[in-house]
């Protein structure tokens, strides 16, 4: 008898080693436009949609342009980098195929449009491995909110309480909890200012997939 019945994944710095394309693209987009990213930048939009992070963007720099504006340039610049380059974060592949063989459903919760996701999953292998991949891409709701992790569980036919969440940021972390889930949270440079937070609100907290916890009963 397993643990849990589901889990369900962050993509961006927890499964995919991708956090260092954003930092590119936020360096190299505001560069253009003769700007340093702001100290807090960072932290402001890490929860939040692209559209949202859009919206943020142009009021935080006074920008003039257009959301979608915003969002075809950082697309353009990012789908290269998934496509071709962006890796899984070492011993995923090996914990998702354990999970996967035990029965457990497996479900990826991410911020990211398809475009990115999938030809990086696909390349790295696991795409076929998800019974469910709810994207805030097609929800319009970010991980500030519960919604999206409710929505995986959903998806697989889980009751929340059933289910275990693996992500690396602290916002989206305390959202899986007010889903009622179990949360492991998962060590990534990008958002290690907040892992004091994470290791005390988190079930489990590990700095890789070696020490992933086992789910089985």
């Amino acid at each position: 008898m397993t643990k849990y019945k589901a889990a369900i994944f962050d993509l961006d710095g927890t499964l995919l080693d991708s956090m260092y394309v954003w930092d590119k693209i936020d360096t190299d987009f505001l560069a253009r436009r003769g700007f340093e990213v702001q100290a807090d930048y960072k932290e402001k939009i890490s929860a939040m949609t692209e559209t949202e992070i859009a919206l943020y963007t142009i009021k935080a720099y006074s920008l003039n342009e257009t959301p979608e504006d915003l969002i075809t340039e950082w697309n353009e610049m990012a789908v290269f980098e998934y496509t071709n380059n962006v890796p899984l974060k070492p011993f995923a592949y090996e914990y998702l195929s354990g999970l996967k063989e035990s029965g457990i459903k497996l479900a990826a919760a991410t911020n990211l449009n398809p475009v990115l996701y999938e030809p990086a999953l696909k390349r790295c292998g696991i795409y076929g491995m998800f019974d469910a991949i709810i994207s805030s891409y097609h929800t319009k709701i970010g991980k500030s909110s519960p919604d999206i992790f409710l929505r995986a569980a959903k998806a697989l036919n889980a009751e929340p309480e059933s289910c275990i969440v693996f992500e690396d940021v602290f916002t989206a972390a305390r959202s899986a909890k007010l889903a009622g889930m179990a949360v492991c949270g998962i060590d990534d440079e990008a958002s290690r200012t907040d892992a004091g937070d994470m290791q005390a609100l988190c079930d489990y907290f590990i700095k890789s997939f070696c020490d992933a916890p086992n789910l089985k009963g």
